[in-house]
């Protein structure tokens, strides 16, 4: 795993699989599940510590309807940002890219943009200062990538775990395309490292 820019070994593309952007998160979907996770936490709260429980859940509830369009029209707004502003590849086509979410932790992620190419996995944080460095990965160092679900439910997280034990997390639209198309390129890189007796990570 790197976030220095470096030259990567050759690797053949995957077939089938080539110039392809995922499907972007729709808005509304990111409104309603804002809205609703926001509206059951504040029924919860409103509805025991409010004089009047009742009274209370509808509080929570009704917040929840202004708050899941906000977020959704936030959330649109940095997918739209990240779109305008992917990471350089250095001259790598993309196979595969789309906006994304790069989760740093259990409570915050950094909306931006990810790119697969034939040799490398690519992240710009539109929190990316100039200058600053992409998050790449060379796909010949990833072990694995899985799916993982959010509170268990609803997969889609990405993870792309390295030999060390340590992974990464993305939240994807497409999440099956994702895997599939990440998995490939890095069995194509690979064979292509074995064929040319480079030394596997």
């Amino acid at each position: 795993m790197s976030v220095d820019p470096y030259s990567p070994p050759r690797a053949e593309p995957p077939s089938a699989i080539s110039g392809t952007k995922a499907s972007e998160p729709a808005w509304m979907r990111i409104s309603l599940f804002s809205g609703l996770f926001y509206s059951l936490g504040m029924a919860l709260v409103f509805g025991i510590k409010g004089p009047n429980h009742l009274s209370g859940i509808w509080t929570g509830l009704a917040g929840g309807l202004f708050f899941g369009p906000f977020m959704g029209v936030i959330a649109r707004h940095q997918y739209r940002k990240a779109q305008a502003n992917p990471p350089d590849t250095g001259g790598e086509s993309p196979v595969f890219e789309g906006s994304v979410s790069r989760a740093t932790s259990l409570k915050s992620s950094q909306i931006g943009y990810l790119i697969l190419t034939s040799q490398r996995v690519l992240f710009r944080s539109n929190k990316a200062k100039p200058g600053e460095p992409d998050w790449s990965a060379n796909l010949q160092e990833i072990s694995r990538v899985e799916l993982s679900k959010y509170f268990g439910t609803i997969p889609n997280r990405l993870r792309l775990i390295f030999p060390d034990g340590e992974f990464e997390r993305f939240v994807v639209n497409d999440y099956r395309r994702w895997l599939a198309t990440i998995t490939a390129a890095r069995d194509a890189a690979l064979r292509s490292a074995a064929r040319n007796g480079e030394p596997q990570v």
